[in-house]
């Protein structure tokens, strides 16, 4: 191509062939910036590369193939830095984020185990669609999703030992309790 793109801190491999009519073998060489290399992949394949490294703006790289009478052919290549986009950025972010559980305040281990800052230690069963199923001692198993809660961390959940549900609340009553459950219409203290 006469014109390569790559964002900063790409790397890029262009894999591209060459031959001499004559059935010459040919050399490869190449000026240009530091960060752009060319090398020799059999007889008549190479492949430009540019490495992380790379600096903002267009750069010019020449590349010549010369055979053993020395006849020469040379082509050039641009190639153009993009800086990272913001939105492509902050689109990753949230990707990020959003891999993330809506239960949060929590550290997870690699087994399944989470210590949560409030709920204290309770295993994770986790679904893509935003429902959970948690195991925790004395409580058992409970099932919540996402539109179960509100933004300030109160919710319900689903208790499947006595298929009833419990509301919770980060912020207990007046009476120091922050459960109530539904099946015995009171409240609680976690």
């Amino acid at each position: 191509p006469e014109e390569l793109n790559v964002e900063q801190n790409q790397e890029l491999d262009l894999n591209f062939g060459f031959f001499d009519f004559d059935g010459d073998t040919v050399s490869l060489a190449m000026v240009g910036p530091s960060w752009v290399s060319i090398q020799n992949i059999g007889e008549e394949n190479a492949s430009l590369s540019v490495a992380r490294n790379s600096s903002l703006g267009e750069h010019k790289v020449k590349v010549f193939a010369t055979d053993p009478f020395g006849k020469t052919a040379e082509s050039q290549v641009k190639v153009i830095v993009h800086a990272i986009e913001n939105e492509k950025v902050e689109q990753e972010e949230m990707d990020s984020n959003s891999s993330r559980s809506w239960i949060e305040n929590r550290i997870d281990l690699e087994n399944g185990w989470s210590y949560h800052l409030d709920f204290g230690w309770i295993y994770l069963r986790e679904d893509p669609n935003g429902s959970v199923w948690i195991w925790k001692e004395g409580w058992g198993w409970l099932w919540s999703e996402s539109k179960l809660w509100n933004d300030k961390g109160e919710g319900y959940f689903y208790v499947e030992s006595n298929s009833s549900w419990i509301f919770w609340s980060p912020q207990p009553t007046q009476s120091g309790y922050n459960i109530y459950d539904f099946s015995t219409e009171d409240w609680k203290q976690l």
